[in-house]
Order: structure tokens, then C-alpha cells, then sequence
């Protein structure tokens, strides 16, 4: 009654049973008043009893015993701080110094504590061991106590009890005699043991058994278990335990089992039995269940009728389940299965300790099956049941569309059968045939040919076929799959082997179709040539000179033909072939092939093909048949001829001995398969030729003067000249005379002297002038006579040269710079070299638009350049402020002039993939900064020491010519991603576009642009040459549409993205139509391309891709789409908006507001850092900037203040740290994952890779099909981990839940919501979905198919099994093989929100007024799991029976409302003014119950109400993990019973 302490003593009396006074105790008890409490208004008034006065008790519970005293403890536990540490001090002291005079310093504070404390733990360790010496009792032995010990020989003083009698307080009466209880009875103990008689057979028996026993004959006796346990049994199963009594005494006794307490062990036998002395006897008790429950019951046995014991016997009776690998099976045909059927594995565990045996039915039964139908599971093991779907696959069902059907699984015991969903998808035939046959004409017999065939799927989802094998046709591909709106070419190559018509057919099967067919038709004929010539004579001719005959070839077949000249063994003989014989566009390459006889082949043309080296080569004659060959052995010749073609060859003849010759030369064909059953009849022509003396001999018969300068007319200047050296042979001397030329050509040439007279065995020379007067090629032959005779000339003189002007030529064929970033200096060098000028001052000119091509040249050497200095050094260099890329001549003019022109291609940009290979080039050169709120990452050269002066210079490289084009490596990085974007396979990317001939890069460009690509083409020409030009045509639209989108491509030239047999068809066609030297001369500059062909392809399909995925996707990311970027924001978790609720007890358990885990970007500015540390880079984009700005956020919400900021993409992310920040923040689940990574500030390579190798293992988990392994993390190539980079963020922000989906619902209570998904493309889609959560939620189904421009429901349920608020997330992820179009992962959050309130039981009672009514009721655990629950009341007013009554009358009541429904507040207020006036009428006998899963127990209650109407109670089961449930308890009162009987007497009165 008092604010303080307060501490008063009770005293306490012990009295024995005879009323003797024991013991008067006293018990000390206190207590502490802190504040005043509600004053409570005085009791009074006329109507109140003598208990309404009394103050009602308050009894603690034990909650809240224990958080008082965990409350106590908190406050006397708490440990002040030291002085110096409190923070209002902290500060002051650090301006104190040591040694002050008025007050002490930080340091002598804690020595001054220090000694303190030194001082303190010596006196209490003193302490201790004096108390331990005493309650030890050792004696120190020392001269006081002579090792006695003290008080040694007294007695305590005891006080004693009075020695009376009291059963209270003795033992007097002994314990009950009770058998020994046996340990566990095991199986082994059991075996053996026999069932004995149930009754005694002979008197002594019977007199045996109906003794009774002595306490010590049954403390002898042994029994057990003392708890027979059945554990875990199912429904309807038998089952059995034995109750074990071994009998030690001398004489049998009789034990009888009453089992008939509990019905579940009424088939057990043998419960009456008579065991023999010292034997042992068991009885198996057989539990038969028929119902679901949890029971411990007490079983009584008897023994000789007198003395009855109980036993303990527990089961807890399950239904028969079976564990299942999935609730359903979903079937569908993979692109690669060609089989009839589909088999999946379903797994059946059975989780008991006893067998389960089920059986099982399939429906439809046509098309589903599974085997076994029957058998048995053993425990603790598992099954496995094999499920296959056979639909028809002959194209008759409805293909694309699903077939449903159903596995019902039956177990023996169980509750009811488990059905598993069955669901096969039929694959879809929409493929058809572009043509309609595939006609060859006319081939040459065992010529290989090849066909296109072209299918095209015009279905919504991909499709399959395969070729069936025909012996005569070879495919390629035998087996492919089609994507919608996909055109498949199909090659088909063969090779007749008869002449004459050959018919076949192409079939191809359709996975779930009809099989295709369409004709194969050739006609196939033997090439058959003539030979107009039916000899071949060149007479006489001299030693020395040349003699020549035509050969004319004809081909009368409608197919080309080729033949074979072997001239090995006349090495006199050879073949030519004029220029003007053949042209490059009816040939790929000259008709004439010589193969000489050390097995090296030459072209005699424009194009040369050999073998080991394919260069390009310029246009010259070959009239003589014998320039290139070193040997002097003879050749074999293929020839070539077109069908209906006839090819003008010559026949060489130079005879190296004297007299006749004759030969026969055979003109063999050829066949492509080397087969000479192919072939016609060889033909074969004889050759006559005499070598006679020469008369005279000349050093040379033909002279090449090569290319020469043009010499004007107006300038003096000698002509050029060789010398021919003459000998004559003849016995007198003789006149040699040149004549004139045969040609127009001739007046360029000049011999002098043109006659002479030469002695016998005497040699002369003569001078051939060549004076060239134009750019061209001069031949021409000259005549030579002796003696005077003209009608005959001796010999020829074969003459050529050729012309040239003045001219600059370069050494390249173009000025390449490598790309570097922005605002850094590109330079290369390419020197100019002189032909024809003998002293020229150089002039160039630039390009115009100086302000967009910055350029600038340089000449280290001078400006000069003539015969003194034939190469000139010229340095290009260029730096650009803006991502640029373009080609530009710079021409360089003579004094009159004349322009020549090289082309320079540079490229400057700040992005990884353009300028990869500067950094490469200058890693440690280099230095990368970023500053806060500016431009983040800026490029600046590492000061190098040591120059001349002694300052620091500023110095980078450039990487080599050979990288300038671009890298060799192949771009895996950017091949992962479209392999997991588009689910092809692109291991191989080089040698896939290339195969593919133009059509793979249509298809990356249309499908990352959105953009058809302009120039396609439909279908490849079967001309090969016309095939090229078409490739080129493509791959040169391709690039103009790749730079109108802002690719940097000016180095890649569309010829070298063509295969290199398409690269030399084109340089050849080009060849051709050249007309003028200078044009063939640019021919030439592709020798450096045509040598190293497969690297510069290489180089040009690396930069193509590069650009490609710079371009279309890289540049997807924008500052606009990064501010807009979902997950940015973090949200309130569920358990703090749970903490922030109000006190209500079931409030708690009631689901938060809807609200997704990561909350869209409202306040989103003030975590993005400004755009000013977004732009302005010189190395990387906006795009790139802002990945690294995501990642930093991540990384810095992820870790805190450890967290540095991200500016490069290999050294700041080989941690494997930001990586894990960006799943983690997408993907909470993954936050107990922090837990096992290195977070040190130095990692090592093992700790880096264990991080890498968890981030890998999420990716997985999380179902990303982009494949990268720990060490493309840990040791990082920057472009690999920006794509990598650029994946997930393109990737991760799909797992934000689109919207949160609520499921409100009792507990139990299944609940269906349909998602509603829409396909807008023109494609099918087909979905995975996955759930991942809690357990309450499940689909029907984990693949979707929506049809284009469909739409379908797909179900999710929700069955809560707690009361707790439950989340789940449904993952709808692409799926890739499934082919159809590309979408984006769909993520929805699921929250289950249970009502608590609403009761799960209703239990009505009545009872009158005033009387106390007890009831029972059973409680059930809902939960799936032991639970300690916690019960609370909650009582309504009741509801008076005039207000009732009244209600009844009143037509305006509350529309819906429910009759015998708890009265709402507003009635509530009406009612009674103060609710709590009388007592609660319901009441528990208790306040805590612990119940295991789905087990029933019963509670007493009781009804005591105090005023008429109905009471309503809501009982709340609350767990603290589990959360709660409700029951609802309503009690109608009666009026109460009479309290006194009046009597009346009244007088019946009559009509």
C-alpha cells in the first residue's frame, strides 16, 4: 500500500497426522512497489456478497516467471563502464597529459584500475581456498595445531525430534511387491521361446496356479518391456510385439493378458498361459488399426488370478503413404529422340518400417503405361516404376497439342489413392518442302554432284527430321531441327555410277508427321572429246628453236570433261595455252594444268592455285610453254573443258637431238572417282618432228623486258635494250637479217643492226631496243632470215615488255591503325616506293573534313624521294575526343599532279571490345582512376624514369600491325550468351558461319537487331563463281547495315568474310574484267590477305561479332533503362513489418501488406550515383559504366563499407564477391550463402577460386543456362566478364516478382488461383516452371506451352499447413530446346494469408444459470509438425435473450448477417455498458498442451454463465513456430433451477 520495499515473515506450523505440533517454521518474503497502479473503483451498493469484497488473487504463470527473472538477471548482469570509456569523458581526456597536477590522464586511470583489480582477485582467491579448506576439513600443519584437527572429538549440537510413532514421518509400511522390469526385448530373445497351454491341466497345476503369491515370489519374477511400443504402424496392417514373463520361481504360474481396454488388439492369441518353473514365456500381441490416431493406453495382466500389474503399451497408427519423386510427369519429344516412346522414371521411397505393397493404374491406357503394375516397397527403401507414353507418331493426332491422362497409385492402408498427372506433348509437323524435285540434268558419269533442298517450318514451334538412308544419295545434315519460320538447307550429293537416267527419291522424316518426299533426278553421260587434229607434224626444226603446232579440243557432251596428257617421258614436248584461249568468266581457273616432274602444278592464266600456297599471280602470256618450270623433265597436263565447249591449245616442240622423232600421245579422260569405267575411249594422236643442225645459233629465242618506263617523246633518253649473242655454224660466212614485227606492237622494238654478216664459227651480237611510248603490254615476234632467202624465215624472235608511267606504289595495300580509346594517339607507318621518278618532291593532301577525320602524317625522313632513295617512311597518325571509326585516302601527287591514293582505316573507342588489344599491350603501362562525381574511369600513361634530363616521360605501345584488323582468339564469351539467349549451340562460331555461307549471321543480325538485314539471298546459285559474287553482295549489305547502326567495321572488308575458295572465285572474276595494269595491280596488294587468309578471316569474323554485340545488345543499356532498373531498392522484411505490429496476440500471425521483396525504384536517384560518374570515360562506354555502377550498388548494400568501388572489369570482380552481391540481392535465399565465402581484404588464388566456385554453383541453382566455369571468374579476361556482366544484368532483373500473388484461405483449406499468361509474338513459347519456398505451394504442371498469339490459365494452389505466413516464388523460365521464340523469366511472389479467426471446430454445450457444466472436447494438431502450443481465451459478451428476441422482430437487420453469430461491437455496446461486469462463463483445466503431428487429444472445460443469452469463447492454440488455430466454443443458458416450491389450493368452480 506504500511506494518502496517491503518485507515481511510468515510463519508456518507443521502438525502430525495425530495433530502433534512438529515444527513452527518461518519464511521470509519481500517485494518492491516502483509505481502507483490503477486505482480501481471501491466496491458497494445493496446487491454485493461478502466474496465481492474479497481481492482476487493474482497468480503468475510460468512465462512470465521466466522473463521476469531473465529481466532481473539483464539488470544486475550489466557491467558499467570503465570512466575513461563513457562518452561524455572520452573526449576530455584526450586533451589531459601525463603527470598533470589537478587531475590524472587516460593511462593512470587504467594503471590506478589495474592495481585495484590486482589487489581484489588477490583477496577473494584467499578467500576461496580458507572456504574450501573448511568444507574439506584439511589441516594445515603448523605449530599451532600440531597437525591436530580443531573441535576434533566434539559432537555437534542437533536438535532432536520427539521419538513418537507417526506414519508421516517413518517408513513403516513396506513398498508394494511389484515383478523386475526386463530390458528392451530383442528379436534374437524372442526366437526359440514356445506358446505354453492357456489353462492347467491336473490338480496340482491348478492348485499351483491359484496361489497366491508371496512379495518376495514376485519380486523374483521378471517382465518386460516395461513399454510395449509399436512406434509408427499403418492402417489396416498387422502388427506384433511380444510381452515377455520369465518365470524364476520353483512352481508354474498362471498370467492372463486383458487386452480388452483397447479394440486394436482383439486378434491377438495365446493371452492366457501356464509357464513352467524357470522357463520363459511370450505373448505376441497383434495391433490391427482401422483408424488414424496416437494412443498410449494401459494393458493389465494377471497372474494366478490375484495379482493384477498393469503394462504400458503406445502406437502411433499412420496411413500407409508412399514418398513419390513427382506429383507429375510431363512427356515431350526431344528434337534428338526419334524413338516411338518416352520413358520417365517415377521413384517410390517408403519411408516406414514396414513392407507397403500398391498397384497401379494408368488412364488412358492406350497411350500411358507403367511397369510394374504391382509390388512390393521395402521398408526404409525405395522403387522405381517405369512410365511410358507411345502416342501415334503418324501425324493423325493433334499435333502440338497436349495428351492428359493420369497414375493412380493405390496403396494397401492407405487413406485414398495418389494420382500423378501425366501430360505428353505431341510434337508439331508444320514442315514442308520448297521444291518440289531436285533435277541435276546432265552430269558426268562419276562426277559428284550436289543439290539444295530446302525445308521450311511454317509451324509456331520447332520441328525434327531426320533422312532416311538411301544408298545412292549422301545428306547433309541427316538429322537437324528447325525453329519457326526457319529455312533448312539440305544437301543432297551423289555420284552416278551408269549412264543414263537416275531417279530417286529423297525421304525425310517428320518427328510426329507424315514422311516427306520429293524426286532426285540426273542424267548421267560420258564425256566424250575430239580432237580435230589427226596428226601432229612440225617437220624440221633446229636445235635451239621452238617449234608449234594447234591442238583444237572440242567436247560434244552437254557436261563438262576433263582429260590427262602425259608427255613425261618426251621432255621435248609440252602444252600451252594462249590468253586468249579461255576467259575467267567460263572458267574458275585456267583450263591447263601443268604438273611437272617434281609434282608441282601450275595454272597457265591469270589464277594460280596451288596447293601449298594460293597467291594471287598477275595476267601474262605463256605462248611459250616453257618460263616457270626449273626442271628440264617433261610434265603431265590435266585439261578442262566446259560442256560444248572448244578450247584452242598449242603443241610445243624443241628439239634438243638431231634427226627424225615420231611419238604417240595419248589424250586420256578423266574421271572424278578415278573409276575408268567413266570414261570414253582414250584418244591418241602420233607426232612427227625431226631436230636438224642449226645453222645458226642464238643465245635466247625470247626476250622479256618486264615492265619498263614509259619513255616520251619528248624526252631524250636511251631505249632499253638486251643483247642476243649469234654463232654461225656455217662452213662460209653468212647474211643474217632481222625483219619487221608481225604486229602493231613491233614499232615499240627495235634491232640493231638489223643485218649483219657473220664469218664461219664466229660469234656476233646484236642489240633489242625497247622504247614503250604507253601503259600496256607489248608482244610481238620477229622474223630472222639468213642468206638472203625471205621466203622462209629461219627462227623467230619472241619479244614482250611492258609499259608503265612514272608512278608511287606502297608496301601495304592499306594503312591500318590500331584501335585505341578515346583521346589517345593511333600511329602507323607505311612507306611509299618509287617506280620511274628519278627526283620528286613529295605533295599529299588530306581528306577535307578535317574536323571529323582528325589525321595527320608525318615524314620522318623528308619529302624526297627518287633514285637515290627508292623507299619513303610516312607516319599516320590519328587521335580522336569521340568514338569514331572510318576510312579515308590520302593522296600523294608528283609535280604535274598525279594522285596516288592509299586508303587509312582508324578507329578510335571506349568501349573493351574495340580497343581489348591496346590494353593487353599496355597492362602495368597504364593506370586506371576514378574520382568521385566525375568521370569514372580515366586513362593515363604511368610516368617511366630514366629519360634523358632526367624527367619523367609518359609513355604507351600499340599493339602489333597483325592485331589491328582485331584479335585471333575466338569470342567464347559472346558465343555463351548466345548459345544461352538463344539456345544454339555456337562452340564452333568461326567455322559455323563460314559452313552456313551468310546464312547464320542473317540470323544473329535479324534476331539481336529486330531489323531484317537488307541484300538477302534466298537461295545460293549452283554456279559456284555466280555463289561468290552472291556471298559478297550479302556480307557487303551486312556490314552497311552493321556501320549504319554504329558498328566500327571499316577494317573488315567483305571479301574476307568468305571462305577462301570464294575469296580466289572473286579475285579471279576481277581479274578478268581488269583493263588497265594499275587495276590488276590493286588485284595484287590481296597477295598479304590470300597468304594468310585464315588468319585475317579469323580476325575479320572476331571483329564482326564484336561489333555485332556492341551494337544490338551491349548498347541496350542506357542511363535511362539503368535508372528504370527494378532491385535498385531494398525493402522492409516480413519480420520487421511483423515487429511493428500492435500487441493483439493474434495479430502477429495475420500476413504483412502485399509487398515484393524488392520494391520498384521510386527513391531510386539517391542511390544511383550522378550521371556526371556515368559519362565522360575514355575507355568505357555509358553501357559499360553503368554495369559497373549496378554491380557497386550491389556490392556496397552486399558488404558495407568493405565494399570499394568497382573500375575495371578482371581484377575487381576475380573475388567472385560482386558477382555473389548481384544473385544475393536478386535472389534473398541466397543471403545464408554469405556465411562460407573468404571476405579478407587479400584473398588468395584457393580462397578466390572457392568463391568462384559458389557463385557458379548459384548460377546453376538458379537455373541460368549461361555456362561459365570458377576459373573464368577467379582469373578473369576483362571482355569475358563483361559479358558475363552484361548477362546477368539483362537476366536478373527478371527475377524481381512482377506482382505479388495473395492466397487468402483457412488453414487446410486448398486454394486455387489461375495465372493467366499471353504470348503477343508470332511464335509459341514454352515455359519451365519451378517453385521455390515453402512447401505449401504447388503447380499441376512444370511446362507451359503457349501458342502464338495464344493464351492459357495455368493453376496455382496453395494448402496451408501453418498459420504462419508463407512465401514462394514461381520461376518461369524459357525453355530452350523446346525451340519457339525467346522470353524473358517471369517471376511472381506467392504469400499464403491464413485466417486465424476463423474457427476450425464449433463446440456447442448448455447449461442453466448459475450451475458449473463440464464437457469435453478433442483437440487436433492441424500442423505437420510436434507443437507445444500455448491456450488463450477469448471471451465475447453474451448476448441477452430480449435483445435477441428483439431481433427477431426488427426487419432492418444487417444483410447477410449469419443467426447464432457473436454479436458485432456497435450490438455489443447497446447490450451491456460494461461487459466485464460478470465473470468469463467458459474456463480450460489448462493452459498449455503438447501434441505431435495430426494427433487428437481431449480437453476438459467448464460453463458456469452468469446471465441469460448465448456466451461465445474463442479458444486460440497459439505455436511459436507453427503459428495458431482457433476453436469456437458457444454455450446457450437455460433458466436456472428453482430455488423454492410454492403450493396453491384453488377451488374448481363448475359451469
Amino acid at each position: 500500500k506504500a511506494l518502496g520495499n517491503h518485507s515481511a515473515s510468515l510463519g508456518i506450523a507443521l502438525f502430525s497426522e495425530s495433530g502433534f505440533k512438529i515444527r513452527d517454521m518461518a519464511l521470509q518474503v519481500c517485494g518492491t512497489s516502483m509505481h502507483m497502479g490503477a486505482k480501481n473503483m471501491p466496491i458497494g451498493g445493496t446487491d454485493k456478497l461478502p466474496s465481492d469484497f474479497t481481492k482476487a488473487s493474482k497468480f503468475v504463470g510460468d512465462d512470465q516467471v521466466l522473463a521476469s527473472k531473465v529481466a532481473a538477471r539483464a539488470r544486475t548482469c550489466k557491467h558499467p563502464l570503465p570512466f575513461w570509456e563513457r562518452d561524455s569523458v572520452v573526449d576530455a581526456l584526450q586533451d589531459v597529459a601525463t603527470g598533470a597536477a589537478m587531475t590524472m590522464a587516460r593511462d593512470e586511470l587504467v594503471t590506478l584500475r589495474k592495481h585495484r583489480d590486482k589487489y581484489v582477485a588477490a583477496m577473494r582467491e584467499r578467500r576461496t581456498a580458507q572456504m574450501k579448506a573448511q568444507i574439506s576439513k584439511q589441516v594445515d600443519d603448523s605449530d599451532v595445531n600440531l597437525g591436530l584437527t580443531q573441535h576434533s572429538g566434539l559432537r555437534p549440537f542437533e536438535p532432536h525430534l520427539p521419538k513418537a510413532v507417526d506414519p508421516l514421518w517413518t517408513v513403516g509400511a513396506s513398498e508394494e511387491a511389484k515383478p523386475r522390469q526386463q530390458r528392451a526385448v530383442s528379436e534374437a530373445e524372442v526366437e526359440g521361446v514356445p506358446l505354453y497351454k492357456t489353462r492347467p491341466d491336473n490338480d496340482q497345476e491348478k492348485a499351483a496356479c491359484q496361489r497366491e503369491l508371496s512379495k518376495e515370489e514376485i519380486n523374483k519374477l521378471v517382465v518386460g518391456p516395461k513399454v510395449m511400443d509399436f512406434g509408427t504402424v499403418s492402417v489396416g496392417t498387422s502388427n506384433t510385439c511380444h510381452f515377455m514373463i520369465i518365470n524364476t520361481l520353483t512352481a508354474p504360474i498362471h498370467v492372463v493378458l486383458d487386452i480388452k481396454a483397447v479394440k486394436e488388439f482383439k486378434g491377438s492369441k495365446a493371452i492366457s498361459q501356464v509357464i513352467p518353473p524357470g522357463a520363459r514365456g511370450r505373448f505376441p500381441l497383434t495391433l490391427v488399426a482401422n483408424e488414424i490416431r496416437t494412443f498410449t493406453e494401459k494393458l493389465e495382466y494377471c497372474i494366478n488370478s490375484s495379482h493384477i500389474f498393469p503394462v504400458t503399451v503406445s502406437a502411433s497408427v499412420v496411413p500407409v503413404t508412399l514418398e513419390l519423386s513427382s506429383d507429375e510427369l510431363h512427356f515431350e519429344f526431344s528434337l534428338e529422340n526419334w524413338d516411338t516412346y518416352i520413358e520417365k522414371m517415377l521413384i517410390l521411397h517408403n519411408p516406414h518400417k514396414f513392407l507397403v505393397d500398391y498397384s497401379i493404374t494408368c488412364m488412358p491406357m492406350e497411350v500411358f503405361s507403367a511397369s510394374p503394375m504391382v509390388g512390393t516397397v521395402k521398408p526404409q527403401s525405395s522403387s522405381e516404376v517405369v512410365v511410358r507414353w507411345a502416342p501415334p507418331l503418324d501425324g493423325s493426332g493433334a499435333q502440338g497439342m497436349a495428351q492428359e491422362g493420369s497414375l493412380v497409385l493405390s496403396l494397401v492402408g492407405g487413406d485414398h489413392p495418389r494420382r500423378i498427372f501425366l501430360q505428353g506433348v505431341l510434337p508439331e509437323s508444320a514442315l514442308r518442302l520448297r521444291d518440289k524435285v531436285l533435277d541435276a540434268g546432265s552430269v558426268p558419269l562419276g562426277a559428284t554432284q550436289t543439290l539444295t533442298a530446302q525445308l521450311l517450318n511454317s509451324g509456331t514451334r520447332a520441328a525434327a527430321f531426320c533422312v532416311l538412308p538411301n544408298p545412292l544419295l549422301k545428306v547433309q545434315p541427316m538429322r537437324a531441327k528447325a525453329s519457326p519460320d526457319e529455312v533448312v538447307d539440305v544437301e543432297v550429293t551423289f555420284c552416278p555410277q551408269n549412264p543414263g537416267l537416275m531417279s530417286t527419291s529423297l525421304e525425310i522424316q517428320v518427328q510426329g508427321g507424315k514422311t516427306l518426299k520429293i524426286p532426285v533426278k540426273a542424267e548421267a553421260m560420258v564425256p566424250k572429246v575430239d580432237i580435230l587434229q589427226d596428226q601432229f607434224d612440225f617437220g624440221s626444226v633446229y636445235l635451239g628453236t621452238l617449234g608449234r603446232t594447234p591442238v583444237t579440243l572440242v567436247n560434244t557432251t552437254s557436261v563438262p570433261a576433263k582429260m590427262r596428257v602425259d608427255l613425261l617421258q618426251t621432255p621435248e614436248l609440252r602444252l600451252s595455252i594462249a590468253k586468249e584461249a579461255w576467259s575467267a568468266s567460263e572458267y574458275d581457273a585456267c583450263p591447263l594444268q601443268a604438273i611437272g616432274s617434281s609434282g608441282h602444278a601450275r595454272n597457265f592464266g591469270r589464277c594460280s592455285t596451288d596447293e601449298r600456297r594460293r597467291s594471287i599471280q598477275s595476267r601474262h602470256s605463256s605462248s611459250s610453254g616453257y618460263g616457270g618450270f626449273a626442271d628440264k623433265g617433261g610434265a603431265k597436263y590435266l585439261i578442262t573443258l566446259n560442256a560444248k565447249a572448244e578450247l584452242q591449245l598449242q603443241l610445243l616442240y624443241k628439239p634438243e637431238t638431231l634427226g627424225p622423232q615420231s611419238w604417240e600421245v595419248c589424250f586420256e579422260p578423266v574421271s572424278q572417282d578415278g573409276d575408268s569405267k567413266h570414261v570414253a575411249t582414250p584418244e591418241r594422236r602420233v607426232v612427227n618432228a625431226e631436230g636438224v643442225r642449226p645453222r645458226l645459233n642464238v643465245s635466247r629465242a625470247s626476250i622479256d623486258f618486264g615492265t619498263r618506263i614509259v619513255i616520251r617523246s619528248n624526252q631524250i633518253k636511251a631505249p632499253y635494250s638486251n643483247d642476243i649473242l649469234l654463232h654461225s655454224n656455217e662452213k662460209e660466212a653468212v647474211d643474217v637479217e632481222v625483219g619487221e614485227a608481225s604486229s602493231a606492237d613491233g614499232a615499240v622494238f627495235k634491232v640493231v643492226p638489223s643485218k649483219l654478216n657473220i664469218k664461219p664459227d664466229f660469234t656476233e651480237e646484236i642489240k633489242v631496243q625497247f622504247c614503250p611510248r604507253d601503259w600496256k603490254t607489248y608482244e610481238t615476234r620477229m622474223p630472222v632470215y639468213l642468206g638472203g632467202d625471205k621466203t622462209r624465215p629461219y627462227m623467230m624472235l619472241e619479244i614482250t615488255g611492258q609499259g608503265q608511267h612514272p608512278r608511287l606504289s606502297f608496301d601495304v595495300r592499306e594503312c591500318l591503325l590500331p584501335p585505341v580509346p578515346l583521346g589517345t594517339k593511333s600511329w602507323a607507318t607505311f612507306h611509299i616506293v618509287n617506280d620511274g621518278y628519278d627526283n620528286l618532291e613529295l605533295r599529299f593532301r588530306l581528306p577535307a573534313d578535317e574536323s571529323h577525320i582528325p589525321i595527320s602524317i608525318d615524314f620522318p625522313e623528308g619529302n624526297l624521294i627518287g633514285l637515290a632513295k627508292e623507299r619513303l617512311p610516312v607516319v599516320v597518325s590519328f587521335e580522336s575526343s569521340k568514338p569514331i571509326s572510318f576510312t579515308a585516302n590520302i593522296d600523294f601527287m608528283d609535280e604535274e599532279g598525279k594522285r596516288y591514293s592509299i586508303p587509312v582505316t582508324a578507329c578510335a573507342d571506349n568501349c573493351l571490345l574495340s580497343h581489348q588489344a591496346f590494353l593487353e599491350a599496355n597492362a602495368g603501362r597504364v593506370e586506371l582512376t576514378a574520382l568521385d562525381g566525375a568521370s569514372p574511369i580515366m586513362l593515363k600513361p604511368v610516368p617511366v624514369k630514366g629519360e634523358k634530363g632526367g624527367a619523367a616521360a609518359s609513355k604507351y605501345e600499340l599493339p602489333g600491325p597483325a592485331s589491328a584488323l582485331g584479335t585471333t582468339a575466338p569470342p567464347r564469351a559472346i558465343a555463351r550468351y548466345l548459345e544461352a539467349t538463344t539456345g544454339r549451340s555456337l562452340d564452333k562460331m568461326h567455322s559455323q558461319l563460314l559452313a552456313s555461307r551468310g546464312k547464320l549471321l542473317v540470323e544473329l543480325v535479324e534476331a539481336l537487331s529486330g531489323k531484317p538485314v537488307p541484300g538477302k539471298v534466298g537461295k545460293l546459285s549452283p554456279n559456284k563463281k555466280d555463289a561468290a559474287g552472291q556471298l559478297l553482295g550479302l556480307f557487303d549489305s551486312i556490314l552497311a547495315f552493321l556501320k549504319s547502326h554504329g558498328a566500327l567495321l571499316n577494317a573488315v572488308k567483305p571479301e574476307m568474310l568468305l571462305e577462301h575458295e570464294d575469296f580466289t572465285r572473286v579475285l579471279n572474276t576481277r581479274s578478268s574484267k581488269a583493263a588497265e595494269p594499275a587495276e590488276l595491280e590493286k588485284i595484287d596488294m590481296w597477295q598479304d590477305v590470300d597468304e594468310n587468309f585464315e588468319t585475317v578471316s579469323q580476325q575479320a569474323w572476331n571483329s564482326v561479332i564484336a561489333q555485332i554485340f556492341k551494337v544490338f545488345v551491349l548498347g541496350r543499356v542506357t542511363l535511362k533503362s539503368f535508372k528504370a532498373l527494378p532491385g535498385l531498392n531494398s525493402s522492409d522484411s516480413l519480420a520487421e513489418q511483423q515487429a511493428s505490429m500492435s500487441g493483439d496476440p493474434l495479430q502477429p500471425l495475420l500476413p504483412p501488406a502485399t509487398n515484393n521483396s524488392i520494391s520498384s525504384t521510386t527513391s531510386v536517384e539517391k542511390n544511383l550515383p550522378p550521371d556526371s560518374a556515368l559519362v565522360g570515360s575514355n575507355i568505357y562506354s555509358v553501357a559499360e559504366t553503368c554495369l559497373l555502377a549496378w554491380a557497386s550498388l550491389h556490392y556496397k548494400r552486399e558488404f558495407g563499407s568493405r565494399a570499394a568501388r568497382l573500375v575495371n572489369f578482371d581484377t575487381d570482380f576475380h573475388d567472385g564477391l560482386a558477382l555473389y552481391s548481384l544473385l544475393a540481392g536478386y535472389w534473398p535465399a541466397y543471403a545464408s550463402k554469405k556465411a562460407v565465402l573468404h571476405t579478407g581484404p587479400v584473398l588468395s588464388v584457393p580462397d578466390r577460386h572457392d568463391n568462384a566456385e559458389l557463385v557458379v554453383r548459384l548460377l546453376a541453382d538458379l537455373g541460368l543456362p549461361y555456362e561459365v566455369s570458377a576459373s573464368h571468374i577467379s582469373d578473369p579476361d576483362a571482355r569475358e566478364m563483361l559479358v558475363l556482366l552484361l548477362y546477368l544484368y539483362q537476366t536478373l532483373p527478371q527475377f524481381v516478382p512482377r506482382t505479388t500473388i495473395l492466397f487468402t484461405c483457412r488453414l487446410g483449406e486448398m486454394k486455387t488461383k489461375d495465372l493467366e499468361l499471353s504470348n503477343p509474338s508470332k511464335k509459341a513459347i514454352a515455359y519451365t516452371a519451378r517453385l521455390q519456398g515453402h512447401s505449401d505451394f504447388s503447380v499441376d504442371a512444370s511446362i507451359v506451352h503457349i501458342d502464338a498469339k495464344g493464351t492459357v490459365r495455368f493453376p496455382l494452389k496453395c494448402a496451408p499447413t501453418t498459420s504462419m505466413p508463407q512465401e514462394a516464388r514461381l520461376v518461369l523460365m524459357s525453355k530452350q530446346d523446346g525451340g519457339g521464340a525467346h522470353a524473358a523469366t517471369l517471376v511472381f511472389l506467392l504469400r499464403s494469408q491464413v485466417n486465424v479467426r476463423a474457427p476450425l471446430k464449433c463446440v456447442k454445450t448448455e447449461g442453466p444459470l448459475y450451475e458449473m457444466q463440464q464437457f469435453e472436447f478433442t483437440v487436433t494438431n492441424p500442423f505437420a509438425a510436434d507443437c507445444d502450443f500455448s491456450i488463450q481465451l477469448l471471451h465475447e459478451p453474451a448476448e441477452p435473450e430480449a435483445v435477441k428476441a428483439a431481433e427477431k422482430k426488427t426487419k432492418g437487420g444487417k444483410k447477410g448477417s449469419k443467426p447464432g453469430a457473436p454479436p458485432t461491437l456497435e450490438r455489443q455496446s447497446t447490450l451491456v455498458d460494461n461487459p466485464h461486469l460478470y465473470p468469463a462463463a467458459f474456463g480450460l483445466d489448462r493452459t498449455r498442451m503438447r501434441l505431435k503431428a495430426n494427433v487428437s487429444e481431449k480437453v476438459r472445460a467448464t460453463f458456469l454463465p452468469f446471465m441469460l443469452g448465448t456466451h461465445w469463447c474463442t479458444v486460440v492454440f497459439k505455436d511459436k513456430e507453427q503459428g495458431a488455430f482457433v476453436y469456437e466454443l458457444v454455450g446457450e443458458t437455460t433458466l436456472p433451477a428453482p430455488v423454492m416450491e410454492c403450493r396453491g389450493v384453488g377451488a374448481l368452480e363448475g359451469p
